[in-house]
C-alpha cells in the first residue's frame, strides 16, 4: 500500500506540475501573454504622467521621482544605454513605451531626447517577500493537499479491498462458499463479481470432483463385497491347487478396501465444513497407549520423549491418533532400527516430533510427498507397497487443527517428521 500511495501520489504530482507548464508554455509563448501587456500597459500610464512633469522640474526631482515610482511598484529603475538592450527588445521598444518579458528584464523609455530604463525587481522590497511567501504557501498547500487527497482515496481502496482479501484468504482456506460483497460501497468496480464467479466455478468442480470420488468409492465396495463372499464359497470347496490363487485374490481385495478406505477419507477431511470432535484427554496415556499399539502390531520399539509440563491437550483424539500412527508407520517403513516419537512444548504450542533413521528425504520431495497419490522408492529405488494417500491425510489433519506439518532430516539422518498444533486450540476453534 505504501508503493501504491508513493507511486500514485508522485503521478498526481508530475501531471499538476506538468499542466501548469504547459500553460504557462501556451499562454507565454503561443497565444499573446496578456498579464505581461496589462503590467506595461499600467505602468506606461505612470510614464505618461512623468513625462508630462517633466518640463516643469529639474534634473534631480525628475530622478527622485523615477525612484519614488520605483519604490511604489517594488522595483529599482536604472538607466541604461541603448546599445546594451538586446537587439529585439529595441525593436519592441520603437513600437511601445513599455516592454514586459517574464524571461528577461522590463525595459521602458522617456523623455526628449530619449532615455532607456531597465526595471528589476526590489529584492528589499516587503511585498515581494510576501507574495514570494504566498508562492511558496500555495505550492506546499497544493502538494500536501495532494497528499491527503491521493491517501485517502487509497483508504477508500484499501476499505473495499479488505472485503475482497477476507473472501480470498476464507477461499484459500478450504471455504469454498466465501463470496465477496457486491454492494457499491464495497465493491471495486466489477473485480468482485468476477472473483465471486471464479469461486463459484472453483466450487463447482471441486464439489464435483469429491461427489465423483465419493461416489465411485462407495459403488466399488459393493461388488468388492461379493466378491470376497464369492471367494469364500469357492475357498470351502477348492483344492490345494486353487487355494493360492484364492488367497491372491483375497489379499488384492483387501488392498482394495483399503484403498477406498483411505479415498473416502481423505475425501471426507477435504471438506471445508468438517468441523473437529474435539475433548480434552492426558497426553502422557495417549501416547504410551499409541506407541504400545504400533510396537505390538509391527514388532519393533519406539522410543518415546514427553518434554512437556502440559498434562492434558485438547484435539480431536481419534484423528490425531491417525496422524501420528501415520507418520509412524512410514517411519518403520523407511527406517532401519530406530524410531523416536519426542514431545516438546514451545510458549503456547506442542510440537510432536517423528524421527527414523532411514535414507531421509530429499529436499526437493519434501514438498512434493504431502501430494495424493505421490511416493518415494526405498532403498532399493523399489515402491514401497501404499497409496500415497497417508501424508496427504496428515496434512489435512493438521490444518484443521490450526497446525503445520513439515519435513526435514533427523539427528540419525533419516526423515523428521514435525507436527505443530496449538494447545488453546478449544479457545481458538470456539471464536470461530
Amino acid at each position: 500500500m505504501v508503493r501504491l500511495f508513493i507511486s500514485l501520489y508522485a503521478g498526481t504530482l508530475a501531471t499538476l506540475f506538468a499542466m501548469l507548464f504547459v500553460s504557462h508554455y501556451i499562454s507565454t509563448y503561443l497565444i499573446v501573454d496578456v498579464d505581461n501587456q496589462i503590467d506595461a500597459q499600467e505602468f506606461s500610464a505612470e510614464v505618461e504622467l512623468l513625462e508630462l512633469l517633466a518640463p516643469q522640474l529639474n534634473f534631480d526631482e525628475v530622478a527622485n521621482l523615477l525612484e519614488l515610482i520605483g519604490k511604489r511598484n517594488q522595483l529599482i529603475i536604472t538607466e541604461v544605454d541603448l546599445s546594451n538592450i538586446p537587439a529585439s527588445i529595441q525593436a519592441e521598444l520603437a513600437k511601445q513605451q513599455v516592454w514586459y518579458d517574464d524571461e528577461q528584464h522590463n525595459y521602458f523609455r522617456a523623455f526628449e531626447p530619449t532615455r532607456y530604463f531597465m526595471l528589476s525587481e526590489d529584492p528589499d522590497s516587503k511585498l515581494l517577500a510576501v507574495d514570494s511567501l504566498t508562492d511558496w504557501v500555495f505550492l506546499t498547500t497544493l502538494i500536501l493537499t495532494t497528499a491527503l487527497c491521493c491517501l485517502g482515496w487509497l483508504l477508500l481502496l484499501k476499505r473495499k479491498l479488505q472485503y475482497l482479501e477476507r473472501a480470498t484468504d476464507r477461499l484459500s482456506q478450504g471455504d469454498l462458499t466465501a463470496r465477496a460483497p457486491l454492494s457499491k460501497r464495497k465493491a471495486v468496480g466489477k473485480l468482485n463479481s468476477r472473483f465471486n464467479e471464479m469461486a463459484a466455478e472453483i466450487e463447482r468442480l471441486i464439489s464435483s470432483h469429491k461427489q465423483l470420488t465419493q461416489t465411485v468409492a462407495h459403488e466399488l465396495r459393493t461388488p468388492l463385497f461379493r466378491m470376497q463372499m464369492q471367494l469364500e464359497m469357492l475357498a470351502a470347496q477348492s483344492s490345494d491347487n486353487q487355494s493360492k490363487y484364492i488367497l491372491g485374490l483375497e489379499d488384492d481385495i483387501y488392498q482394495l478396501q483399503q484403498l477406498i478406505d483411505e479415498i473416502l477419507q481423505f475425501s471426507k477431511l477435504e471438506r471445508s465444513q468438517l468441523r473437529l470432535e474435539y475433548k480434552t484427554f492426558a497426553i502422557n496415556s495417549f501416547l504410551n497407549e499409541l506407541c504400545g499399539s504400533v510396537n505390538k502390531e509391527h514388532q519393533v520399539n519406539i522410543k518415546l520423549l514427553i518434554n512437556t509440563t502440559t498434562a492434558e491437550f485438547c484435539a480431536d483424539e481419534i484423528l490425531l491418533r491417525r496422524l501420528l500412527r501415520n507418520l509412524l508407520t512410514n517411519a518403520i517403513k523407511y527406517g532401519d532400527q530406530q524410531i523416536n516419537l519426542v514431545i516438546h512444548q514451545h510458549e503456547q504450542q506442542l510440537t510432536f516430533i517423528v524421527e527414523d533413521d532411514g535414507p531421509g528425504i530429499a529436499v526437493e520431495q519434501r514438498n512434493k510427498i504431502f501430494e495424493p497419490f505421490y511416493r518415494i522408492d526405498n532403498h532399493a529405488n523399489q515402491p514401497i507397497p501404499g497409496y500415497g494417500l497417508g501424508l496427504a491425510i496428515c496434512k489435512d489433519i493438521a490444518r484443521l487443527h490450526q497446525g503445520q506439518l513439515t519435513v526435514d532430516t533427523s539427528e540419525q539422518g533419516g526423515a523428521a517428521f514435525c507436527l505443530t498444533i496449538p494447545l488453546n486450540l478449544k479457545t481458538r476453534l470456539g471464536n470461530k
